[in-house]
């Protein structure tokens, strides 16, 4: 009879078993449709962001201008005259500048005094003193000079500038205005993308503004003309009279009212980021829809 150990035929089994390598892995997970879509969705959505950032730079170009290097939005709000007037039509006919833009005036403010012939030296004409002022509330003087056109004997004459009636450093918070444009671009209906972006450029923009801002800080609104002449002497057979006539000319430069008026600064950029979207493709509302 053949007796069979079934212990020692286990034990004798496991030892074998340690002796030869598992030639057979456990085999690998199964790949579902998702995991294999997420790396392609990734790259797609890159690309659609690609496209957001280059459509809404082509539309803040498109609503912009460019001064020294630098860019602002191509506002649409009242002139400082227009401001304050209650016709809309009144305020859509005055328009603001363009930052930077500058204009030359000529003959501004003339003075022409003439003496009386061989009179005594203590009689005067004058002082005679004119003011020169931009027609338009939107500019400043941002150089001048006096051109004298002809004078002789004993005269006097000058200039003297006033600063405009209100002040480019103090007149707007500007963290408070950017406060309150980032809230009015994040309740739009446009990417996450967008909004980061046109946030930025906001932030851009408001620097640019205060930078020009202090460059008008020492133009003028106003320049005083004066002069006066006297008499040369009764005797005096060299020099009958004394006469003076001269003029103010110069370069005004544009300083739109909502450079001193946040109310209108904000109103202006509220108004120049919807211009911005408008001209975003509808594929942009699309994508902010979905992304909801």
């Amino acid at each position: 009879m053949i007796s069979f150990n079934l212990t020692a035929a286990i034990r004798g089994g496991a030892a074998l078993a340690a002796f030869i390598p598992a030639t057979v892995s456990a085999a690998p997970a199964p790949v579902t449709m998702a995991a294999a879509a997420a790396p392609a969705a990734a790259v797609s959505s890159r690309a659609a962001d690609a496209r957001s950032v280059a459509d809404l730079d082509a539309a803040i170009k498109a609503s912009s201008i460019v001064y020294k290097g630098k860019l602002y939005p191509a506002l649409k709000t009242p002139s400082s005259g227009a401001a304050h007037k209650s016709s809309s039509a009144a305020a859509s006919q005055n328009a603001s500048c363009p930052i930077g833009s500058t204009i030359a005036f000529d003959q501004g403010a003339a003075i022409d005094l003439e003496g009386g012939n061989h009179k005594p030296t203590n009689q005067t004409w004058g002082p005679d003193e004119e003011v020169y002022s931009p027609p338009n509330p939107d500019y400043v003087i941002q150089s001048f000079g006096r051109t004298v056109s002809t004078a002789g004997g004993t005269y006097n004459a000058g200039t003297s500038q006033m600063p405009p009636n209100y002040s480019f450093t103090n007149s707007i918070n500007y963290s408070t205005a950017t406060n309150d444009l980032h809230n009015y671009v994040l309740s739009l209906n446009i990417p996450d993308v967008v909004k980061a972006n046109l946030n930025t450029t906001i932030n851009n923009t408001f620097s640019n503004y205060q930078s020009y801002a202090q460059t008008l800080g020492a133009s003028a609104g106003t320049v005083k003309h004066h002069a006066q002449v006297w008499g040369t002497g009764v005797f005096n057979t060299s020099q009958g009279h004394s006469w003076y006539h001269g003029y103010i000319g110069g370069t005004l430069i544009c300083a739109p009212a909502y450079l001193h008026d946040q109310a209108l600064l904000e109103a202006g950029m509220k108004a120049w980021v919807n211009a911005v979207v408008s001209r975003l493709p509808r594929r942009l509302e699309e994508s902010a829809k979905t992304s909801l």
